[in-house]
């Protein structure tokens, strides 16, 4: 499980009948054994394979610092845009840009906020990503949002940028609050970290080359390879002795 698909989902006889489960955060695992104890639950966060998302080069003093966001039309709608205008206004402050990696159908409201609208395609994507110097995800508290995985924030620290974060669910276990971006409590937090980002380029980088080595450390394809492969182990011996 990566999201709380428990809140759209009725899979507790799924969990019950599980002799192992991997879930992306700790808040997922609680769940698991409030529901199921004796299903073994590991955490096995989101990853991304570091080979291919690698650090942005480093950008000369006078290059346009560009914040972003990436994500779907849905997390568009309901996350960022409450947050989106201002803070575009904190970029146009400081002569930044802000740009949203989406589908076509956010392209006219993000451009209404004033934002650049960037198309998302898989073949693009880790480009795209690397012409920012900062990366947001902002959220709102639900039931749903605090079984999310913090993906977003996972990218942008694959590529060695500093995030802006909700402070909600697995977001504080990805960002390391001041050490790696910054974990943000409302729209206010959110628009005065970002301005301090902005007006700080050589925090901006020592926070995005902390962020990547916390993705090569926990949230890499290669940090949770031995993981997966004791999971597929330890059930398949389960299997085992319930036979016998």
């Amino acid at each position: 499980m990566d999201d709380a698909v428990f809140t759209q989902y009725p899979i507790q006889n799924l969990l019950r009948g599980s002799v192992g489960a991997t879930v992306g955060n700790a808040y997922l695992a609680d769940y698991v054994q409030r529901i199921s104890p004796q299903t073994r639950v590991t955490v096995v966060p989101t990853v991304v394979d570091t080979d291919k998302y690698t650090v942005r080069p480093q950008q000369g003093p006078k290059t346009k610092a560009v914040v972003g966001w990436i994500g779907t039309s849905t997390t568009f709608a309901r996350y960022l845009l409450p947050f989106l205008r201002g803070l575009v206004e904190v970029c146009r402050k400081f002569g930044a840009e802000f740009r949203v990696i989406a589908s076509p159908d956010v392209r006219e409201r993000t451009e209404a906020a004033g934002a650049i609208f960037v198309p998302w395609s898989l073949e693009t994507e880790i480009q795209e990503l690397q012409k920012f110097c900062i990366g947001v995800m902002p959220l709102l508290d639900d039931e749903y949002v605090r079984g999310k995985c913090a993906f977003k924030l996972i990218e942008y620290g694959a590529v060695g940028i500093p995030s802006v974060g909700s402070e909600i669910g697995a977001n504080s276990e990805v960002i390391r609050h001041g050490d790696t971006g910054f974990l943000a409590k409302n729209a206010a937090e959110f628009e005065q970290y970002l301005a301090d980002l902005l007006t700080r380029t050589d925090l901006g980088r020592s926070l995005g080359l902390a962020a990547r080595r916390v993705i090569e450390d926990r949230f890499s394809l290669s940090s949770q390879v031995d993981v997966m492969e004791r999971v597929l182990r330890d059930a398949a011996e389960s299997r085992i002795h319930v036979r016998n």
